[in-house]
């Protein structure tokens, strides 16, 4: 995709064009922000801009000559294309090792081969190990007029200070659950469905793409209808259900994830019942949405979410077993308010 074409961020993408266009582009620039929100694909299509011979009358690459073909053809993890256009990512390990960087700085002294400026994305920059930092912040100290940096992280702070004081930083916000339909729609998902996976994925059309296919997503409404049907306090069938939803155990994130976008919008639901629209259930509404309301109110809501929230962190954080996770949750989820008995499961 060309820059023009991209989902969302039109402030970073303007900007990015009006720099090209008036040759003040930095000489290193740090694309942060969430996963799967476009970070690498703007990254290519920039560089796609800086080797254009004829960009477009708004400013962006033409998008058909050769180079542009062969830069937005490129893909995370293969071979680059354009002779001009270096895209540095872990090879055999999980990180980007000083063995890399070097060959990289062995080549950027030399003029561009074809383009007027050479691109580098490092992506994600934050796998660099700290011999690979170094040696590349050398480079960023006295960079060469004809090449462009560009790193990409999620994780900044994972990033040695000083590598972060000598890039421009630009920041990529989440995108707008319309705007992540969208892009599920031209993916070739259906109305519904790509609804349904915008709202699951916090802004992230890659988040989305992957979770759209997920099974657990796929039956979030029968896993829910389950929990609503416990007669509450039941404990007996809390913890038979949490052993369902925990077969297999690795699921039990997508659980999770699950009951906490649906006690979410009960809660909406039990502020203003014009909160409909921002819904990730919308069509469970009379169903379930309505009864957990009436039987829970909003402060025991706020309660349960904060139960969801505690248990994932303390997965996440501690390595508790996913079974007994969900099995504390459960129980105290289904039961009255007042009589949760189970408490979160917090960090100490």
């Amino acid at each position: 995709m060309l820059l023009d074409d991209i989902l969302g961020h039109e402030r970073v993408r303007e900007g990015l064009k009006s720099a090209a266009a008036s040759d003040t582009v930095h000489h290193a620039m740090l694309f942060s922000g969430p996963e799967g929100v476009g970070k690498g694909a703007v990254a290519r299509a920039f560089a796609a801009l800086a080797a254009c011979p004829n960009p477009s009358a708004s400013g962006d690459a033409c998008g058909t000559c050769r180079s542009c073909e062969r830069i937005l053809s490129h893909r995370p993890g293969e071979e680059t294309r354009h002779p001009d256009v270096l895209w540095l990512s872990p090879q055999s390990s999980a990180v980007i090792k000083i063995a890399q960087v070097r060959d990289l700085l062995g080549i950027i002294p030399y003029p561009p081969l074809e383009a007027r400026v050479r691109t580098v994305v490092i992506e994600p920059a934050d796998t660099m190990n700290v011999e690979a930092a170094n040696a590349l912040l050398k480079t960023l100290e006295e960079p060469p007029s004809s090449t462009r940096f560009i790193l990409i992280t999620s994780r900044p702070d994972a990033l040695l200070s000083t590598i972060r004081s000598r890039c421009q930083a630009i920041h990529f916000g989440r995108l707008a659950d319309e705007e992540v339909e969208r892009g599920l729609r031209a993916a070739g998902v259906g109305p519904e469905q790509a609804r349904r996976g915008a709202a699951l994925a916090d802004g992230s059309l890659g988040v989305a793409l992957e979770r759209i296919d997920d099974p657990v997503l796929a039956r979030g409404d029968e896993i829910l209808g389950r929990c609503v049907a416990v007669r509450p306090g039941d404990a007996t069938a809390a913890l038979q259900l949490a052993a369902d939803l925990a077969d297999p155990k690795d699921q039990v994130p997508q659980v999770l994830e699950v009951l906490l976008r649906f006690y979410r919008d009960a809660l909406l639901l039990s502020v203003d019942a014009s909160e409909r629209v921002r819904l990730t259930h919308p069509h469970l509404v009379d169903t379930l949405l309505k009864t957990v309301v009436e039987r829970l109110g909003t402060e025991a809501l706020l309660y349960r979410l904060a139960l969801i929230t505690d248990t994932q962190r303390a997965m996440t954080s501690r390595n508790i077993p996913g079974v007994l996770s969900l099995e504390r949750l459960l129980v105290a989820l289904l039961a009255p308010p007042g009589r949760e008995g189970a408490t979160a499961i917090r960090d100490r």
